[in-house]
């Protein structure tokens, strides 16, 4: 796709100096984007930039759209290549912006020329618009859309959507798509929403709050249903299999095989509603009663200060995984895979009115990552698939394996922690068959690009993403300083196991074993951290609680901003139970079920890599407008 975009009849940018440069010339520019390449093709009449096309990209649809759409715009705007980048996109804006810079250079011009910062009139005044809506959505991800989408069905006349980003999706654009739910129509394995808990529960340590976390065991599956069923996203009938969390297969992805695919689908049943999503615009205040009720937001774009005045607010804001004054630096150390609008800017606006929050130190930090573009890239799904169906392995500098590469995904974190603080590293081991599945999976979900994989197998181990390859162990070990003895030793042991149907070692049941025959390749492994599993305490009407166990009124929280859905991990350690607090939680659970569950029908989507939890009543009309 080429976008090209000229020069409007009017501007107020600052003109360059003057140079020797020709009347009219058209130059081409290359950056590295967040998939690969971006190039752009740039008209010069003068010193004046006339029109940005950008005519190579492999960005990712639907979350790099705003930005292919509206930076050259901007560039050509403001005659600059020194523009807002907004709110979405980061990377890809910034490799346009680059491009660009690279095209006037290669013109023979000087990009300083073209490098004057725009800033507004100081007699100019900021217009503020206000007005009514029933429902104000703060936040276009999974959980804010999904709240949007049911409470327009369920008879909410009047619903608003307004979004920071320049696009949809938030996290949820990040994901795979898998979808947690359990009992939807769907699902062959058996299974119930008691199993469903306390599964959760053990993974989370008994960290968990009851209320939220009950609601997911209980209504997930119905969730998806009506998703998939009554709104017709597009959702696979399959739920996958049970794994080292789950007893149980709970997994439903979108037939994109994408979060992208997912949010954009749920997206075009909203503007089949008559849904409006305000894009660019952050919301930053809630508006209150002088008796403290929520009576709306405040919020503003580029151009113009708002003022929504609403029955009821839902906050769907997402975690803080980029709000480092919440991250502990022990967490900081391993690179960021999350999205980049959790700045916790709802965590930011429930301060003032004294919202309860609980585990906000619980951040979940994960494997199966390459990095990438100095940040990681997950690749869990691929990890999974070659961990499940093949021999893979996962060996560190010594050659040794670490844990049981099919276990939780926290045993595995803590074991690579573990080694890493030793001055380790950690590799997938694979036969060609293993990593030509591995990889083909990954490109075609648009983890990597066939460009990134090419470059590099290329740099064969020596750049920031590993992919080595040697014709033996010797060889492969070689190119990242591996033990080659050691990695023998743990081959011909793998290879016993998997003929004896015992793993002594960590437990794992082999399917297949690795070929006795190369190429062999390492692939880098790195830690992750992307989901927040702290937030605001919620009662079982969805209401933010504040310090004094009172609901907030006219206040209402969905998604990664709830806190204690999850407990400690995401997924968690496995520790030993402690059996009376265990008994406990068994105690409350049937208490919480009993009480609340048969009283109300909530519907919960939550999406597994980056926790995206939809908590919002089915009979969104009685709580947002019955009881304002």
């Amino acid at each position: 796709m080429a976008l090209s975009l000229a020069a409007c009849g009017s501007s107020s940018s600052a003109e360059p100096a003057a140079s020797s440069a020709p009347a009219v010339q058209t130059v081409t520019g290359t950056a590295q984007g967040k998939n690969g390449d971006v190039t752009v093709e740039v008209t010069l009449e003068g010193n004046k930039i006339t029109a940005v096309t950008v005519t190579d990209q492999k960005e990712t649809e639907g979350i790099a759209d705003p930005a292919l759409e509206k930076i050259p715009q901007r560039i050509v705007d403001a005659n600059s290549v020194n523009v807002d980048t907004g709110a979405g996109a980061t990377v890809t804006s910034e490799a346009i912006i680059n491009a660009v810079k690279a095209a006037i250079e290669s013109a023979g011009l000087n990009v300083d020329d073209f490098s004057a910062v725009q800033t507004a009139s100081a007699s100019a005044t900021v217009e503020t618009e206000t007005f009514d809506t029933d429902l104000v959505v703060v936040g276009a991800g999974g959980a804010g859309m999904t709240a949007a989408l049911r409470a327009k069905e369920d008879g909410v006349e009047n619903v608003l959507v307004i979004e920071k980003m320049s696009s949809v999706g938030g996290a949820t654009a990040m994901s795979s798509s898998s979808t947690l739910e359990v009992n939807t129509r769907t699902q062959t394995d058996e299974d119930s929403p008691e199993m469903a808990l306390e599964d959760l529960l053990e993974v989370g340590n008994n960290k968990n709050d009851l209320v939220p976390v009950t609601m997911l065991a209980t209504y997930s599956g119905k969730a998806v249903d009506w998703l998939a069923d009554d709104e017709g996203v597009d959702y696979l009938p399959d739920t996958g299999s049970a794994s080292a969390e789950y007893r149980a297969g709970r997994a439903r992805m979108h037939s994109s095989h994408s979060g992208a695919g997912l949010v954009k689908d749920i997206e075009s049943k909203l503007e089949a509603k008559g849904i409006t999503i305000m894009l660019d615009t952050r919301a930053y205040e809630l508006i209150t009663d002088d008796n403290g009720k929520v009576t709306g937001v405040k919020a503003h774009d580029e151009n113009k200060d708002y003022e929504i005045n609403a029955d009821a607010v839902l906050l769907a804001t997402g975690g803080y995984c980029f709000d480092l004054d919440r991250i502990d630096p022990s967490i900081q150390k391993y690179p960021c895979s999350g999205s980049k609008a959790n700045t916790g800017d709802g965590l930011k606006m429930v301060e003032p009115l004294n919202a309860e929050l609980e585990n906000m130190e619980y951040v979940a930090v994960a494997p199966h990552g390459i990095k990438k573009n100095g940040s990681a890239q997950h690749t869990k799904p691929q990890c999974l698939t070659a961990y499940e169906t093949t021999g893979t392995i996962l060996v560190n500098l010594e050659g040794k394996r670490i844990a049981n590469e099919a276990g939780r995904d926290a045993v595995i974190a803590d074991a690579m922690a573990a080694d890493e603080d030793n001055g380790g590293r950690e590799f997938m081991l694979m036969d060609q068959e293993a990593y030509d599945a591995y990889t083909s999976s990954a490109v075609e979900r648009g983890y990597f690009t066939q460009e990134e994989l090419d470059q590099w197998e290329k740099e064969n181990g020596t750049g920031e993403t590993v992919f080595a390859h040697g014709d033996t162990f010797a060889d492969v070990a070689a190119t990242v300083g591996m033990d080659a003895d050691g990695l023998q030793k743990t081959f011909d042991a793998v290879q016993q196991y998997v003929k004896d149907g015992n793993d002594p070692d960590f437990g794992r049941t082999f399917t297949k074993a690795l070929s006795t025959d190369g190429p062999y390749y390492l692939v880098e492994q790195c830690l992750r951290y992307s989901t927040t599993l702290g937030g605001v305490k919620i009662n079982e009407n969805l209401q933010v609680m504040n310090t004094d166990g009172q609901p907030i009124e006219g206040l209402y929280a969905a998604g990664e901003f709830v806190g204690g859905v999850f407990g400690e991990h995401f997924p968690a350690r496995v520790k030993q139970q402690n059996v009376s607090a265990d008994f406990v939680q068994k105690k409350k659970l049937k208490r919480y079920q009993k009480r609340y569950m048969k009283r109300y029908n909530v519907t919960i989507l939550v999406t597994e890599t980056v926790t995206q939890i939809v908590t919002i009543m089915q009979r969104l009309c009685h709580i947002f407008v019955t009881q304002r």
